[in-house]
């Protein structure tokens, strides 16, 4: 059964308290200055991943009384890239404080690795979200029309963080005196 308008809000209220937790680094687990005893909060993260898609899923069919959807595919469409920034910004802030190209790669290592598993997460969840609504997948008729979701600066972003994880593992098993 389709949830009703203050079951939208009362859904989508979490989402509010969690990514202001997000913007102050208090993901649980984490304590925001990029080290590796903070790296548990990547699934602290990960979990606000799995949050506002659920969230999402059940909001998306939703019907006005007065006509129209509770979440139209606009305003969805925007919801899903402030979200990916916000996303892209913690992972900023939590990398900041450490050298990725020259620190110890012991420490570098798990935080890349978190930082990518998180965004890469965030693109297949939601890119897989809109492609289930593009085929009609629990939409209560509401289907997504047109393309799917292309967040170009998230998918640059997460790209770049798995590039640089690549850059330092050859690196660090690269011969001395052969870079």
């Amino acid at each position: 059964m389709p949830l009703t308008r203050p079951q939208v809000c009362a859904a989508l209220e979490p989402l509010r308290q969690s990514f202001e937790q997000l913007a102050t680094d208090l993901v649980e687990g984490g304590g925001g200055d990029g080290s590796v005893a903070a790296g548990l909060s990547w699934e602290g993260a990960k979990e606000l991943v799995d949050l506002t898609v659920n969230a999402l899923r059940a909001a998306w069919p939703v019907k006005l009384p007065i006509g129209g959807w509770a979440m139209g595919q606009k305003r969805t469409d925007n919801f899903l890239r402030v979200v990916g920034a916000a996303l892209a910004s913690y992972v900023q802030r939590r990398v900041a404080k450490t050298d990725l190209w020259s620190g110890p790669f012991a420490e570098v290592r798990p935080l890349l690795m978190g930082a990518s598993g998180l965004m890469t997460r965030w693109v297949a969840e939601s890119s897989g979200l809109v492609d289930d609504w593009r085929l009609g997948v629990e939409t209560g008729g509401h289907d997504w029309e047109g393309a799917g979701l292309a967040d170009p600066y998230v998918k640059a972003f997460q790209e770049r963080l798995e590039e640089v994880g690549a850059a330092r593992e050859g690196g660090r098993s690269a011969p001395v005196g052969t870079g």
